[in-house]
C-alpha cells in the first residue's frame, strides 16, 4: 500500500481527531487486507477510540483516549498509525511482507530492525 506525505500532513493539521482516527484505522485495514481478504475491523471512535481486528484466526484490540489522539496527531503525521501497529505487533501479528511505502513510513528503521 501506499502513502502520500503531504496528503497525510496535511489531514494530521487539519482534521477533527475522530476524523483523523478513522482515515489512520482505514489505512490500516488496507494493509492489513492485502495480506488476508477476510480481515474484519470494527473502530468505534466515541469515549475511547477503539480498533478491534479480526485477523488468520486472531482477535486484536487497540484502544486510546482522545487525548493520545490528539497528540500523536500533532507528533508526526504517522505516529497514530506507528502505535497502533507496535501494539498489534506486541499482541502478536506478524508484519508480512509489504508492497509500497506506507508501512515504511509508519515503522521506522529501528522499529524494522526489532520485529524482523
Amino acid at each position: 500500500m501506499n502513502t502520500n506525505h503531504f496528503f497525510r500532513t496535511t489531514m494530521a493539521t487539519s482534521y477533527t481527531a475522530r476524523k483523523f482516527f478513522k482515515k489512520v484505522v482505514h489505512d490500516a485495514y488496507l494493509q492489513l487486507q492485502q495480506w488476508d481478504s477476510e480481515v474484519v475491523l470494527e473502530a468505534e471512535a466515541w469515549r475511547l477510540y477503539t480498533v478491534r481486528i479480526q485477523y488468520r484466526g486472531q482477535s486484536y484490540q487497540v484502544a486510546f483516549t482522545k487525548s493520545e489522539i490528539d497528540i500523536l496527531q500533532q507528533e508526526s503525521p504517522y505516529a497514530l498509525d506507528q502505535a497502533i501497529w507496535l501494539h498489534l505487533i506486541q499482541q502478536g501479528l506478524v508484519i508480512q511482507p509489504f508492497e509500497g511505502n506506507y508501512l515504511s513510513k509508519v515503522l521506522t528503521s529501528s522499529i524494522q530492525r526489532k520485529i524482523s
